[in-house]
């Protein structure tokens, strides 16, 4: 279900204001209000804002696609630190990190889930359980690259965390935003006045283009804000991570008795 309303949502919200305007314009060819001469002005007025709509919507497709890859490499990079801690023996459920992993995880999925708004205090602060983890393992003597390794990791998430809030936080050019509502407000304006002939012709080919027009603005604002609206980006793979690890205990992958002996001083 939540597949189709993605998929469909946005045209039947264009409908739901296209088949008003479509009365209107049917109420303006039955009243004979028709002021406009068809002509090459015309279509070439129609073809110009489908030009500026095209380069709007190829501007905020840029930060969707790099939105798209966001919760993927969030993923890959709380496994990998999971995953690597491993090599730890015992000594990585002492230090506290996997506790504070599913913190972090539970806390970017609740921040996806809210929206319209991106807590980066929260985020924040549970990157810095995990950096104070990380220094404790380091007193322990753990190795060194495998610590750099969880470093470059975890700064790979606070990097993704800010682009995240900068993307909630700002929008497309707003002049371009006024620039398209202009364009479709007036095309839509001189469409519905204009005089096609048959009548019947002119319904259809109004009903038509002012859905597709409609859409396409629709589409560009959810597109700004791609972690909300019906072109809200797949999140899934982070909540199903965090399903996964829920309640889950990884094993060592090192015998304990020489991971003990890896991580004690040099005497």
């Amino acid at each position: 279900m939540q597949a189709f309303t993605n998929k469909w949502g946005i045209l039947a919200k264009a409908a739901a204001v296209a088949v008003p305007l479509l009365g209107v314009k049917a109420l303006v060819n039955y009243f004979d209000l028709n002021i406009i001469t068809v002509g090459p002005v015309i279509t070439a007025l129609i073809a110009g804002v489908f030009f500026v709509l095209a380069i709007i919507l190829a501007g905020v497709l840029g930060d969707f696609k790099e939105s798209e890859k966001i919760p993927g490499e969030m993923a890959l990079a709380l496994k990998t630190i999971r995953g690597d801690s491993r090599l730890l023996g015992t000594e990585w459920h002492t230090s506290g990190l996997d506790l504070h992993l599913k913190e972090l995880l539970r806390v970017l999925n609740a921040n996806f889930r809210n929206q319209t708004r991106w807590h980066l205090k929260e985020v924040n602060a549970a990157i810095q359980d995990i950096n104070r983890d990380i220094f404790q393992l380091e007193g322990k003597k753990a190795p060194l690259q495998l610590l750099l390794r969880f470093r470059a990791e975890l700064t790979n998430i606070e990097r993704l965390s800010n682009r995240v809030d900068s993307i909630l936080e700002t929008s497309f050019i707003p002049g371009a935003y006024a620039i398209a509502q202009l364009a479709v407000t007036g095309a839509l304006f001189v469409l519905m006045v204009a005089d096609i002939q048959p009548p019947y012709e002119g319904l259809l080919l109004f009903g038509v283009i002012s859905l597709i027009l409609i859409a396409i603005i629709l589409l560009i604002w959810d597109m700004d804000n791609p972690f909300e609206g019906y072109a809200r980006v797949d999140v899934s793979i982070l909540q199903k991570l965090e399903k996964s690890w829920s309640g889950q205990d990884i094993p060592s992958l090192v015998p304990e008795n020489k991971t003990e002996r890896s991580l004690q001083p040099d005497s």
